[in-house]
Protein backbone atom coordinates (compact mmCIF):
# COMPACT_ATOMS: atom_id res chain seq x y z
CA UNK A 1 0.00 0.00 0.00
CA UNK A 2 1.44 3.39 -0.98
CA UNK A 3 0.39 6.21 1.30
CA UNK A 4 0.94 9.56 -0.38
CA UNK A 5 -1.64 11.22 1.82
CA UNK A 6 -2.43 10.28 5.37
CA UNK A 7 -6.10 10.29 4.42
CA UNK A 8 -5.87 7.37 1.97
CA UNK A 9 -8.82 5.07 2.72
CA UNK A 10 -6.65 1.95 2.88
CA UNK A 11 -4.25 3.62 5.28
CA UNK A 12 -7.08 4.83 7.50
CA UNK A 13 -8.58 1.32 7.52
CA UNK A 14 -5.19 -0.13 8.50
CA UNK A 15 -4.80 2.39 11.32
CA UNK A 16 -8.36 1.79 12.54
CA UNK A 17 -7.68 -1.96 12.68
CA UNK A 18 -4.41 -1.31 14.54
CA UNK A 19 -6.27 0.82 17.09
CA UNK A 20 -8.76 -2.04 17.58
CA UNK A 21 -5.77 -4.38 18.19
CA UNK A 22 -6.78 -6.65 15.29
CA UNK A 23 -3.10 -7.38 14.59
CA UNK A 24 0.23 -6.88 16.31
CA UNK A 25 2.57 -6.57 13.32
CA UNK A 26 2.61 -4.78 9.95
CA UNK A 27 4.73 -6.48 7.30
CA UNK A 28 5.58 -4.56 4.12
CA UNK A 29 7.76 -5.43 1.14
CA UNK A 30 9.59 -2.08 1.20
CA UNK A 31 8.97 0.82 3.56
CA UNK A 32 9.10 3.37 0.72
CA UNK A 33 6.08 1.61 -0.82
CA UNK A 34 4.25 2.02 2.48
CA UNK A 35 4.98 5.74 2.85
CA UNK A 36 7.12 7.72 0.42
CA UNK A 37 7.58 10.97 2.36
CA UNK A 38 9.83 10.36 5.32
CA UNK A 39 7.54 12.36 7.58
CA UNK A 40 4.55 10.12 6.78
CA UNK A 41 6.62 7.01 7.48
CA UNK A 42 7.82 8.39 10.82
CA UNK A 43 4.30 9.40 11.85
CA UNK A 44 2.95 5.95 11.00
CA UNK A 45 5.81 4.17 12.78
CA UNK A 46 5.36 6.38 15.83
CA UNK A 47 1.66 5.56 15.98
CA UNK A 48 2.40 1.84 15.53
CA UNK A 49 4.91 2.04 18.37
CA UNK A 50 2.38 3.84 20.61
CA UNK A 51 -0.19 1.13 19.80
CA UNK A 52 2.29 -1.68 20.44
CA UNK A 53 2.28 -2.77 16.78
CA UNK A 54 5.58 -3.94 15.31
CA UNK A 55 6.68 -2.90 11.81
CA UNK A 56 8.76 -5.07 9.50
CA UNK A 57 10.08 -4.16 6.06
CA UNK A 58 11.01 -7.43 4.38
CA UNK A 59 13.54 -6.30 1.75
CA UNK A 60 15.25 -3.63 3.88
CA UNK A 61 15.65 -5.71 7.03
CA UNK A 62 13.90 -3.12 9.18
CA UNK A 63 12.28 -4.85 12.10
CA UNK A 64 11.16 -2.79 15.09
CA UNK A 65 11.02 -5.94 17.20
CA UNK A 66 14.84 -5.99 17.32
CA UNK A 67 17.28 -3.51 18.89
CA UNK A 68 18.83 -2.79 15.48
CA UNK A 69 15.39 -2.09 13.98
CA UNK A 70 14.55 0.31 16.80
CA UNK A 71 17.91 2.05 16.28
CA UNK A 72 17.10 2.45 12.59
CA UNK A 73 13.70 3.87 13.54
CA UNK A 74 15.38 6.51 15.70
CA UNK A 75 17.89 7.38 12.97
CA UNK A 76 15.03 7.86 10.48
CA UNK A 77 13.24 9.97 13.09
CA UNK A 78 16.29 12.20 13.45
CA UNK A 79 16.40 12.76 9.69
CA UNK A 80 12.68 13.56 9.64
CA UNK A 81 13.13 16.12 12.40
CA UNK A 82 16.07 17.64 10.54
CA UNK A 83 14.00 17.78 7.34
CA UNK A 84 11.17 19.59 9.16
CA UNK A 85 13.60 22.09 10.69
CA UNK A 86 15.19 22.83 7.29
CA UNK A 87 11.76 23.39 5.73
CA UNK A 88 10.76 25.77 8.53
CA UNK A 89 14.03 27.66 8.15
CA UNK A 90 13.55 28.00 4.37
CA UNK A 91 9.97 29.19 4.73
CA UNK A 92 10.96 31.82 7.30
CA UNK A 93 13.83 33.01 5.07
CA UNK A 94 11.49 33.20 2.08
CA UNK A 95 8.94 35.24 4.04
CA UNK A 96 11.65 37.60 5.30
CA UNK A 97 12.94 38.01 1.73
CA UNK A 98 9.44 38.77 0.44
CA UNK A 99 8.86 41.35 3.21
CA UNK A 100 12.23 42.97 2.45
CA UNK A 101 11.14 43.34 -1.18
CA UNK A 102 7.91 45.02 -0.07
CA UNK A 103 5.58 42.13 -0.96
CA UNK A 104 2.26 42.05 0.82
CA UNK A 105 1.78 38.75 2.61
CA UNK A 106 -1.41 37.13 3.79
CA UNK A 107 -4.92 37.14 2.48
CA UNK A 108 -5.95 39.75 -0.07
CA UNK A 109 -7.84 42.78 1.19
CA UNK A 110 -11.62 42.62 1.03
CA UNK A 111 -13.41 45.52 -0.62
CA UNK A 112 -16.34 46.77 1.44
CA UNK A 113 -18.87 49.03 -0.23
CA UNK A 114 -21.63 51.12 1.27
CA UNK A 115 -24.19 53.40 -0.40
CA UNK A 116 -22.48 56.48 1.03
CA UNK A 117 -19.24 55.57 -0.76
CA UNK A 118 -18.53 55.87 -4.47
CA UNK A 119 -18.91 52.58 -6.36
CA UNK A 120 -15.92 50.24 -6.28
CA UNK A 121 -13.38 50.77 -9.05
CA UNK A 122 -11.87 47.73 -10.74
CA UNK A 123 -10.03 49.25 -13.72
CA UNK A 124 -6.34 50.12 -14.12
CA UNK A 125 -4.60 52.41 -11.63
CA UNK A 126 -4.52 55.42 -13.97
CA UNK A 127 -8.22 54.92 -14.73
CA UNK A 128 -8.92 54.65 -11.00
CA UNK A 129 -7.13 57.93 -10.26
CA UNK A 130 -8.90 59.76 -13.08
CA UNK A 131 -12.29 58.42 -12.02
CA UNK A 132 -11.68 59.22 -8.33
CA UNK A 133 -10.58 62.74 -9.27
CA UNK A 134 -13.69 63.21 -11.45
CA UNK A 135 -15.90 61.92 -8.65
CA UNK A 136 -14.25 64.31 -6.18
CA UNK A 137 -14.67 67.25 -8.59
CA UNK A 138 -18.31 66.32 -9.17
CA UNK A 139 -18.97 66.32 -5.43
CA UNK A 140 -17.32 69.73 -5.07
CA UNK A 141 -19.40 71.26 -7.87
CA UNK A 142 -22.68 69.99 -6.42
CA UNK A 143 -22.12 71.14 -2.86
CA UNK A 144 -23.61 74.57 -2.19
CA UNK A 145 -21.15 77.31 -1.44
CA UNK A 146 -21.15 78.69 2.08
CA UNK A 147 -22.92 82.05 2.42
CA UNK A 148 -20.66 85.04 2.54
CA UNK A 149 -20.10 86.54 5.98
CA UNK A 150 -22.08 89.72 6.68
Amino acid sequence: MCVKRRRAPEFEALMADARRRRFDCVLVWKYDRFARPLGALIAALQEFRDLGVDFISHTQAIDTTTPMGRLFFHVIGSFAEFERDVIVERVKAGLANARAKGKRLGRPCVMIWHESLPPPITKSRSHQRARASAHHMNKMSTTPAAPAPQ
